[in-house]
């Protein structure tokens, strides 16, 4: 009998504080969201990339209508709590992590790419130019929808070929994106981390779509220009003119300062020579040479100055609303 009442005393006691804990936690978090009010729109890419990192961190490769299924099941918790601010907030949160979380699963499947089951030497391959990259020694190009041939493919049936391959060739050669072209060379898988836990070239290489390496061993011939639709030939537009702008700053600036005028306009880090690499890592500005806060602050600059003039324009809203913010 003492023991029934003593554990009835201590459920009550226990209910109680987990009451008066319970919402003054509720109201202090409800205090800081509303504080954070104004603030509401950046949370979007936060809780996006949640949802992406929700991806990434799963042990084994979901099922294809995980992230869909996700997005329809956040969607619909949206709609029930359309009549309950509270409810609708956190609803509105679900729908952003479960994008998040269907968007890094469709990327997946937009890139996914056969990976090359072995080394192959010496065979040609044609396939139409899709990207070009200044080497220090020559260029890097990357070819979609190659086509293999050579003893080394026929003595071994492949079961599929990659659909895009990076070869680096040594020299100049007169390329531009869009350019359908055949040469000798030769092939590997992306190699794979070095040691546990350090970079990881070969997913670096599944993200961007090709699924092997290699380097060419004769001159690459031109075959056609080829036609293509308007998407394509705006992209090979775009990529050209890239081309165009690396080419004539490495014409102009002299010494490697050329290279690292060209990674900084464009990106384009692959015609910096490995010492100045080096010397910019051991200096710690090697981040200025990737999207940086420089490239950042440039465009988010460019962007304000732009929209801010655009709204200034529209006298109802400059009057009514900060065009600034």
């Amino acid at each position: 009998m003492v023991i029934e009442k003593l554990v009835a005393g201590l459920g009550r006691i226990f209910r109680d504080v987990w009451c008066v804990g319970y919402r003054g936690i509720g109201a202090a978090f409800e205090n800081a969201i509303l504080i954070e009010r104004d603030r509401w729109p950046l949370w979007i890419p936060v809780l996006f990339g949640i949802g992406v990192s929700i991806y990434f961190a799963l042990p084994i490769e979901p099922p294809k209508w995980l992230g869909l299924q996700s997005l329809i099941a956040a969607a619909s918790c949206l709609w029930v709590q359309r009549d309950e601010p509270r409810g609708f907030l956190m609803a509105i949160g679900l729908v952003v992590i479960a994008a998040g979380l269907a968007a890094a699963q469709a990327r997946t499947y937009l890139v996914i790419t056969p990976i090359l089951e072995y080394s192959v030497r010496s065979v040609h391959v044609s396939g139409r130019v899709r990207k070009i990259e200044n080497r220090p020694q020559g260029i890097r190009i990357v070819l979609e929808n190659p086509t293999l041939t050579g003893p080394a493919v026929v003595g071994r049936p492949m079961k599929a070929i990659p659909k895009r391959i990076r070869i680096t060739v040594r020299g100049t050669a007169a390329l531009r994106p869009g350019d359908v072209v055949s040469v000798r060379a030769s092939f590997r898988p992306p190699p794979r981390p070095a040691a546990p836990n350090a970079f990881d070239f070969g997913r670096l290489a599944f993200s961007q779509g090709f699924g092997a390496v290699g380097y060419a061993t004769g001159p690459v011939q031109v075959l056609s220009n080829g036609s293509e639709g308007i998407v394509d030939q705006f992209a090979n537009w775009i990529s050209t003119q890239r081309l165009n702008i690396s080419s004539g700053v490495l014409e102009a600036v002299p010494d490697e300062r050329r290279a690292v005028a060209v990674a900084l306009l464009i990106g384009d880090r692959g015609a910096i020579p490995e010492r100045v690499l080096v010397d910019m890592r051991d200096s710690g500005l090697a981040h200025l040479l990737a999207i940086s806060g420089l490239h950042v602050g440039l465009f988010a600059g460019l962007l304000l100055e732009i929209s801010r003039n655009l709204l200034a324009l529209a006298i109802p809203l400059a009057l009514r609303f900060p065009a600034k913010k």
